[in-house]
């Protein structure tokens, strides 16, 4: 009897893990994070996706992510885990960053200046004001899902070589009308 009661006590937890692994296998990705809406998305071509998966380039800002555990630990080559972000501007755009916020090709993206401090206080280092001009293998990511996401407005130019997918959303929650900054 107490070998049938643990049998149904491990079967939620083995059917969860295997239709992650199924769904991991076909393409999609259950977002859990705040820097977009909950729920599942999918795999698709980065360079036609409004949304991208990467790791955080390899540098000082990604060994500040870690040794604050800004994300939590994953498969990224930092030891920690990708994210999941909508793109904000492509090769030949231009980004304008300020005091008061960031555009992208003269319109307003983030109304709001970028923190200059984490919730605890700590100083967060920012992309310098200034006019930039997208290069060829990179991308602007920015969320303006979540206030502190951690984002281009923070690291500057993504290289095309740390995204791992694009990814597009299939059933979200929690969704709200400004949370896609997307690329038009």
């Amino acid at each position: 009897m107490k070998r049938r009661a643990l049998v149904y006590a491990l079967l939620p937890g083995a059917l969860f893990i295997s239709a992650w692994l199924i769904g991991a296998a076909f393409g999609y990705r259950v977002n859990l994070t705040q820097s977009l809406p909950l729920g599942l998305w999918k795999r698709a071509d980065y360079t036609q996706a409004s949304y991208v998966e990467f790791c955080l380039p390899e540098g000082k800002f990604a060994e500040l992510v870690y040794e604050r555990g800004y994300v939590p630990h994953g498969t990224c080559p930092q030891g920690l885990a990708p994210l999941l972000k909508p793109v904000a501007a492509r090769e030949g755009d231009t980004v304008e960053v300020t005091p008061q916020g960031v555009s992208i090709n003269g319109k307003p993206a983030l109304t709001q200046p970028i923190a200059a401090f984490d919730s605890k206080g700590r100083p967060l280092p920012a992309v310098a004001p200034g006019t930039y001009r997208v290069p060829a293998q990179t991308l602007w990511v920015i969320s303006t899902y979540h206030p502190r996401s951690l984002d281009s407005r923070y690291f500057g130019p993504l290289p095309a070589s740390s995204v791992l997918s694009g990814m597009t959303p299939v059933l979200v929650f929690n969704q709200r009308e400004d949370y896609a900054l997307v690329h038009r």
